[in-house]
């Protein structure tokens, strides 16, 4: 069933999901770093959303059992991923600001 063609509403609804989740990840990046363009948060939050999307399919099809060991390897994933940006990106507004 993961891998059945979407109906025309069902691609518009993952769509919009995917749009959601990229601009929650562009809007807290933008929280903490201000400074960081709009066009650069959203491209941290389209990678975020591949790395998403890359685990979803063998969630979903996953046994109950290992489905919580594979939602933190989504969360550790994501945030291992966007940990670099905000610690670069802090530690670069430190050394202009010195």
């Amino acid at each position: 069933m993961v891998d059945e063609p979407l109906s025309p509403s069902a691609r518009e609804d993952k769509q919009f999901l995917g749009q959601v989740f990229v601009d929650f990840i562009e809007v807290r990046l933008r929280r903490e770093l201000p400074t960081l363009s709009r066009s650069e948060a959203a491209h941290h939050g389209q990678v975020a959303l591949m790395i998403f999307r890359g685990i979803l399919d063998e969630l979903a099809i996953a046994s109950p059992h290992a489905r919580p060991r594979l939602q933190q390897a989504m969360r550790n994933a994501i945030l291992r991923y966007l940990s670099p940006v905000l610690t670069e990106s802090k530690a670069g507004r430190a050394v202009g600001s010195a």
